[in-house]
């Protein structure tokens, strides 16, 4: 894992890194063939992806999964999977901001988690400051 110091270096100190490519032009590819029936005139993007066998199985790839793990452990995995499609027809502004929710099994309310929004069929809700705090940390 010597390798990939700069990168978790960077992510620590910016959010974010640059790497030489991690997929061949096949995989990427076969990603722009898996997502082309999500591309809609007018439609920015599309949730639930890893219920896409070939996005699921790419999100759990060595090559992939090395970067994830380098930064926030073994134990981590996908929770999410969403495809952003910005065009001349459907494009928008995001200033740089980090999500609050979380995608939940089933509504069930709780004291502290609130409120809950429903995104393409899957229930979403804030939890308490303390749960996001340990999202990310390697136990």
């Amino acid at each position: 894992m010597h390798e990939l110091l700069p990168f978790q270096q960077s992510v620590t100190a910016a959010g974010w890194a640059v790497t030489d490519p991690v997929v061949d032009s096949a995989t990427v590819a076969e990603l722009r063939d898996c997502v082309a029936p999500l591309v809609q005139s007018g439609r920015g993007g599309a949730r639930n992806l890893l219920d896409e066998p070939r996005i699921a199985s790419l999100a759990t790839s060595p090559a992939l999964r090395r970067f994830a793990d380098a930064v926030l452990g073994e134990s981590c995995f996908a929770v999410r999977a969403l495809f952003f499609d910005k065009t001349a027809d459907a494009n928008w502004k995001v200033v740089w901001h980090q999500d609050l929710t979380v995608a939940a099994r089933e509504r069930i309310d709780l004291p502290g988690y609130g409120p809950w929004t429903d995104k393409a069929g899957v229930p979403h809700v804030q939890p308490p400051v303390e749960v996001l705090e340990q999202i990310g940390e390697t136990p």
